[in-house]
């Protein structure tokens, strides 16, 4: 297993961990201007289902690449990530505009 592999499964298992904290509504990583904003509970749950999302498709485009070398799987898989990541740092601006 390469160096890079070890991270991609590293990674999925942090964005793992980050939705479930999420989904139980921890305070813990949000900054303390956000924690009273009036919005922070569907941006949190937003925060979570997107993390989900990336940590599910990162599992999918791993296994597709390793056990079941299917290329085409691996480009929509990965594509579906990157646009995910990207719908996180968008939900970001919903937390500042509260």
């Amino acid at each position: 297993m390469e160096y890079i592999e070890i991270w991609a499964i590293l990674g999925v298992v942090t964005y793992f961990g980050m939705s479930i904290k999420d989904f139980l509504r921890s305070d813990w990583g949000i900054k303390k201007e956000y924690l009273s904003a009036p919005n922070r509970q569907k941006w949190q749950r937003n925060n979570a289902v997107l993390e989900l999302g990336i940590a599910c498709f990162g599992t999918v485009l791993i296994l597709s690449r390793l056990v079941m070398d299917n290329i085409v799987l691996f480009w929509i898989t990965g594509i579906a990530v990157v646009v995910m990541f990207f719908l996180t740092i968008f939900n970001e601006r919903l937390m500042k505009k509260g």
